[in-house]
């Protein structure tokens, strides 16, 4: 009966230091990578780019935004309407899936530079982390 119960112990050991080791899931990506304060670099709509400083003062607020405060759920905002919508990665990029549409966007970073396009290939928009 001892050597039953160190048997199951043991496998049980096992499991657990082996389930430790597994692939992260889609809510234990690495927050310090997308949770940041991002600024508009520049945006692409149906192949036409375009930059913030084109725009007015009272234009501005028309612009493209995003929100990521915890890495995982952000906020989207685009002609001052909020989109809000939760990241996940899939194979070294993340995929922004919102709460409002069924539209997804992909997310690649390449040092401070973030950028995001959407499902459809019409929009493009690139965004800097901000620094302090």
């Amino acid at each position: 009966m001892k050597k039953y119960i160190r048997h199951i112990i043991i496998i049980l050991f096992a499991v657990c230091i082996l389930y430790g080791c597994g692939p992260k899931n889609n809510e234990e990506i690495d927050k310090s990578v997308l949770g940041a304060e991002w600024e508009l670099v520049s945006f692409t709509v149906n192949g036409k780019t375009d930059y913030p400083e084109n725009f007015s003062d009272d234009n501005r607020k028309l612009l493209p935004q995003f929100i990521c405060k915890d890495g995982v759920n952000c906020i989207f905002v685009l002609n001052e309407k909020e989109h809000k919508g939760k990241i996940s990665e899939v194979d070294g990029k993340y995929v922004i899936s919102y709460d409002d549409t069924d539209q997804t966007m992909t997310a690649t970073l390449s040092g401070d530079i973030l950028k995001i396009t959407n499902n459809r290939g019409t929009l493009d928009i690139m965004f800097r982390k901000k620094t302090e």
